[in-house]
């Protein structure tokens, strides 16, 4: 599991304290029950009085670090509208592709007003993550994956070149945002996704356009498929993960934010 909130076990070893130490008072209301019971309670009273007093301290330092972090965040919430950003053209530039493929033609289907980026709107994004997230069996993979293989075979060596090169703004502005905080494990969501761009697809799309033969055709698109994959589904993670996070900004979802904090 990805994350884990990281002072949920003091925090409710606190409660438990200043709920037994309640409890511990009421039971001082009753006669002793055994011989030595009064002196016992005593020594039990003093030490959970001063457990009850600090524990309290400690539960309201925490309350108080989360709401001061939410705060942060609010403030600087300019800087997740810009990686949002980034990654909402980086779909656009995506759908060049995967519009034509049949997994995703309800998108090609759609009737839109105005067009925006590339010929398509802020309302295609939805669709692509909806029809992205119901490729989940082995199966499904399969066929993407052949959908893809086969859509890259008809492009031109100019047109898979073109749009390999197409991420390459988006990519250069992701890599600067690496040092940045957003979310637990933010930073390494980023890396891997120039990683996978810049050591992967980028370099065996050239591969691609420089070596492809008849006889190795089929080869080397499989191995430019199986890197572009990769690249997709690391742009995708991040951006689910990244809209995840400000959704418990906007909305607060304290749970949700405390186990994605950094």
């Amino acid at each position: 599991m990805r994350y884990k909130i990281d002072f949920s076990l003091t925090f409710f070893t606190c409660i438990l304290i200043i709920f037994f130490s309640k409890i511990w008072n009421i039971l001082g209301n009753y006669p002793e029950a055994f011989k030595y019971g009064s002196i016992i309670y005593q020594i039990v009273d003093v030490i959970l009085f001063v457990l009850s007093n600090l524990s309290i301290g400690i539960a309201a330092t925490i309350i108080f670090y989360y709401i001061q972090q939410l705060i942060e965040k609010k403030r600087n919430f300019d800087w997740y509208a810009e990686l949002r950003r980034i990654l909402l053209f980086m779909f656009y530039k995506h759908l060049v592709v995967l519009s034509e493929i049949e997994n995703f033609k309800e998108i090609k289907q759609r009737d839109r007003r105005v067009t925006g980026l590339l010929g398509y709107d802020i309302y295609d994004i939805p669709v692509l993550i909806e029809l992205y997230n119901e490729i989940n069996t082995e199966e499904q993979k399969e066929k993407f994956k052949n959908n893809l293989i086969n859509h890259f075979i008809n492009m031109s060596d100019q047109q898979v070149e073109e749009f390999s090169n197409s991420f390459q703004k988006e990519i250069d502005e992701i890599t600067t945002k690496e040092n940045t905080r957003y979310f637990k494990e933010s930073n390494e969501l980023i890396r891997s996704l120039y990683t996978i761009y810049n050591d992967d697809f980028s370099i065996m799309t050239n591969i691609y356009v420089r070596d492809s033969t008849e006889l190795n055709l089929n080869h080397l698109t499989e191995e430019v498929v199986n890197d572009y994959i990769d690249f997709l589904d690391a742009t995708f993670e991040l951006y689910q993960e990244l809209t995840t996070f400000i959704d418990s900004i906007e909305k607060k979802k304290i749970m949700v934010f405390i186990k994605m904090l950094d």
